[in-house]
């Protein structure tokens, strides 16, 4: 097949819609597809040689000979700026919903609700439960896939207590950790922050005016593998984010690599984390405290939760993920 994949954004850029982006045009070629990948992110100064075609930035006249050539459409969340083309010349299209389109809580804006009509004329998948009802007509709920020969369960020793993985930026809750770990009676070893961010320098002043300086390793920003390895000398994965997350693929890497997860209740936290976690009220401190002083003194209940962790995690296996959008590719492509 010739496949049209949009991504708003896309690496060099970093995070969860680049991430699978990526992960569909490297598994989508590897398997023989001609894959075009059509995104608003900035060209790299060098860009590496890749099986697939990147068009960024693109024109008007690159987008409609992009589509034009494509038998299928794929769009990595909505984009009507990038996708338009595909609309006017009637192509197949799926579109895997990635976030919200409007506060959960609040009523859909008139783009939103132009949106919801456009996406109804295609294929829809969202990530999480939801999602899904933000989006009518969709029924397809496809967590976002990991890479499971990266994110592994490697088995040995995990010395370390404590992991957070994510940007360094106001609404993932890290400053929220940070002081439910120096609430009283909790005995951690180690809190390794990896990641980074315009919030870095503010967390770390926060480690030092809470007295945590000697607990809490600030680690950086790490490659996949690396972050793999990290997490899997770590015992309890804490993603105690203030907003809601649409899905939350770093509770499915943790839970592969053995972690059992502290996540917020809030949005699709729960779908990605399954059995293998705990749950809190989304900015809820004492509430967070309580879940990892719980899990710390009760090594049985860490235990099983981790064991959970890695069973549920294998529902969202690259391959897997990669199987069901083949298939559904294939199938508005004829073939």
């Amino acid at each position: 097949m010739k496949i049209a994949l949009t991504s708003y954004r896309f690496p060099p850029d970093f995070g969860g819609i680049e991430s699978v982006s990526l992960l569909l045009a490297e598994q989508l070629s590897a398997r023989g597809h001609k894959v075009v990948v059509i995104t608003s992110t900035t060209p790299p100064e060098k860009q590496a040689a890749t099986p697939y075609r990147v068009i960024y930035s693109p024109t008007r006249g690159q987008l409609w000979n992009a589509f034009s050539e494509a038998d299928v459409v794929f769009q990595n969340n909505i984009s009507v700026n990038l996708a338009w083309p595909a609309w006017l010349q009637r192509k197949p299209q799926a579109i895997i919903h990635q976030t919200w389109i409007f506060e959960p809580q609040g009523p859909p804006t008139r783009v939103a609700r132009a949106k919801q009509l456009l996406a109804r004329q295609c294929e829809q998948i969202a990530i999480s439960q939801p999602i899904a009802r933000q989006w009518p007509g969709c029924t397809r709920v496809w967590g976002n896939p990991y890479d499971s020969a990266v994110y592994r369960n490697l088995g040995g020793e995990r010395p370390h207590d404590l992991i957070f993985v994510g940007r360094l930026v106001r609404g993932k809750g890290c400053d929220h950790l940070l002081e439910a770990l120096a609430r009283p009676g909790i005995r951690a070893n180690r809190l390794t922050i990896v990641g980074d961010g315009p919030a870095r320098s503010e967390l770390e002043q926060q480690t030092v005016s809470l007295g945590l300086d000697d607990l809490v390793q600030f680690a950086g920003r790490m490659d996949r593998e690396e972050i793999a390895r990290t997490l899997n000398r770590h015992k309890i994965l804490v993603v105690p984010s203030e907003w809601q997350e649409p899905f939350g693929i770093v509770a499915t890497e943790g839970a592969a690599c053995g972690c059992a997860v502290i996540g917020t209740l809030g949005g699709g936290l729960p779908d990605a984390i399954g059995r293998g976690g705990l749950l809190v009220p989304n900015s809820d401190v004492d509430a967070l405290s309580t879940a990892i002083r719980q899990l710390l003194n009760d090594p049985v209940q860490l235990a099983g939760l981790a064991e959970l962790a890695v069973e549920d995690a294998r529902r969202f296996e690259l391959q897997t993920y990669v199987d069901q959008v083949e298939r559904l590719l294939a199938t508005m492509a004829g073939d």
